[in-house]
């Protein structure tokens, strides 16, 4: 079977099973389709299994057996990370203070000493203007910490 024929052979499974995940038909049905496609187009492919439909890993692929310590401990779970910033002063602010604190947990920003230390270049980007500068100064100072540089 050359390339193009299993590249839409998996395509037209992938979508016949993304459509019963979905419900939109059921599993009969969707193995039904799927075993059709299989019988129209040839060649062998491998099953799905449960939600996950395995495809082959080309012989030279390298799969790391489990994911980098470094990868696991990057980000801290949203709600987690937030108590450190709760009453600092950023909900006073609404939908720019919100975008502030998602600018900061983004970027690994873990605490206000952390924010006081850190330059702005490293969590500020497109559309952050004069305001959210002066937002995150009169946090700063509210919570005991110097004031940072304005724009970039």
């Amino acid at each position: 079977m050359d390339m193009q024929k299993m590249q839409v052979r998996a395509d037209l499974e992938r979508m016949v099973y993304n459509y019963a995940l979905m419900g939109i038909i059921e599993n009969e049905a969707a193995t039904k389709i799927v075993s059709f496609i299989g019988l129209t187009i040839g060649g062998n492919m491998p099953e799905p299994r449960g939600r996950i439909i395995a495809f082959p890993v080309p012989q030279n692929a390298v799969i790391p057996s489990t994911p980098l310590e470094d990868e696991k401990e990057k980000f801290t779970p949203f709600p987690k990370w937030y108590e450190n910033f709760k009453d600092s002063g950023f909900d006073d602010y609404k939908i720019v203070g919100r975008k502030i604190l998602r600018a900061l947990w983004d970027n690994g920003i873990n605490s206000l000493e952390e924010l006081a230390k850190t330059p702005v270049s490293k969590y500020s980007g497109r559309g952050w203007g004069n305001r959210m500068f002066e937002i995150i100064n009169e946090v700063l100072e509210k919570n005991g910490y110097a004031p940072k540089e304005k724009a970039l």
